[in-house]
């Protein structure tokens, strides 16, 4: 409960329970909870009083970050400029100390394919595997859902399971195309370029939701009482960057911009493109010194989060020097990512559960 400090405190109105009878202070909340939305009594709280005192307080469900706003067109600008150098980066990050390796391997399609260099398998251990790592995403989906709490964690909890979300999804179409498209023919269709857009474009839109994810963070534990001075200083980027960021990515997908013969690659091309939102939540729980936070399972969803680093470089590693088949690598691939992506689910499930137990020790 926040009131004016030059005001002093009716013996006739207790702590929590309504004024009657007396002329209520403009600063006083009148109700005996002071969430966001219940604001009830004689005397409404102004907006700007509430404002005020989130920042000592994590009472409010609206906390305000300490950093400086950003400015709306500048943002914007900045937002579209990073999404094409990110484009850039990453059509040309492949071939960096790999230019012959890469170069056999990451040529361009423009969903138009080669059957005398197009690849694409099409066993049951590509799509079988695909299909089980939709269903562990789809149970971390349910598991970040099932804690979300109103005006608490709500907000959190929809974008972390937004991105178990993505993934799923891209499994899911992966499997699909796996297995059902079986000839070059049959992949150079309509049909298989909607489906492999959806693929790869969830995983460039995953980009949006691991950025919001880390803008959500900042947003909530700026205005803990236990915020560190070193996590004050990080920016609360505004989630339209990401929106701004994800769309281009996703829109460069449908276009071809990164269709390559083997249309696997084009999965390596978008997971590079995750590159600034993937240092952003990095540091963010790196900072993250919250009693509740502990270092160790945020260590363990860094370390999900830039575990998917190596397979660029290692994807045509294992295409050109050595003799193992699609079916094995890109069985060796999923496994991959279901530890990436579980760690990432699990430490962000963590976060979410220490908004639990702070809002839990306040309301006692």
């Amino acid at each position: 409960m926040c009131q004016d400090p030059n005001t002093k405190p009716s013996s006739k109105s207790p702590r929590g329970s309504p004024t009657t009878g007396k002329e209520t202070s403009p600063l006083l909340s009148t109700s005996s909870s002071v969430s966001d939305g219940d604001w009830s009594g004689t005397t409404p709280v102004p907006r700007y009083a509430k404002r005020m005192f989130s920042l000592e307080s994590s009472e409010f469900d609206e906390p305000s970050s300490v950093t400086p706003p950003f400015k709306f067109w500048p943002t914007t600008f900045g937002a579209l400029a990073l999404s094409f150098g990110m484009l850039g980066f990453s059509l040309w990050m492949p071939f960096v100390g790999l230019k012959e390796a890469a170069g056999e391997t990451y040529q361009f399609a423009y969903w138009s394919y080669d059957p005398s260099i197009s690849s694409f398998d099409n066993t049951a251990w590509t799509y079988v595997t695909d299909y089980m790592l939709a269903a562990i995403m789809a149970a971390f989906t349910m598991s970040t859902l099932s804690l979300s709490q109103r005006r608490n964690t709500d907000r959190l909890c929809k974008r972390v399971a937004s991105l178990s979300l993505l993934y799923m999804i891209s499994v899911i179409a992966g499997g699909i195309a796996h297995q059902t498209f079986l000839t070059v023919e049959s992949r150079n269709s309509l049909s298989f370029q909607l489906l492999w857009t959806l693929c790869v474009g969830t995983v460039s839109l995953a980009s949006t939701s691991m950025g919001c994810c880390g803008s959500e963070i900042v947003r909530k534990f700026q205005a803990e009482r236990h915020c560190s001075a070193a996590f004050q200083k990080i920016p609360l980027i505004p989630e339209y960057v990401w929106c701004i960021y994800g769309s281009c990515v996703f829109a460069f997908t449908a276009l071809g911009g990164m269709s390559f013969q083997r249309p696997a690659c084009d999965i390596f091309i978008a997971g590079t493109t995750q590159t600034p939102t993937t240092a952003y939540i990095m540091i963010v729980l790196f900072f993250l010194d919250h009693p509740k936070a502990k270092f160790n399972i945020r260590a363990l969803g860094m370390f999900g989060f830039i575990f998917n680093a190596p397979l660029l470089p290692l994807y045509p590693i294992l295409i050109y020097y050595t003799d193992l088949s699609l079916a094995a690598v890109n069985t060796l691939l999923h496994g991959w990512l279901t530890v990436a992506w579980s760690l990432q689910a699990f430490s962000l499930g963590h976060v979410i559960r220490s908004v639990m137990y702070t809002a839990k020790e306040n309301s006692m």
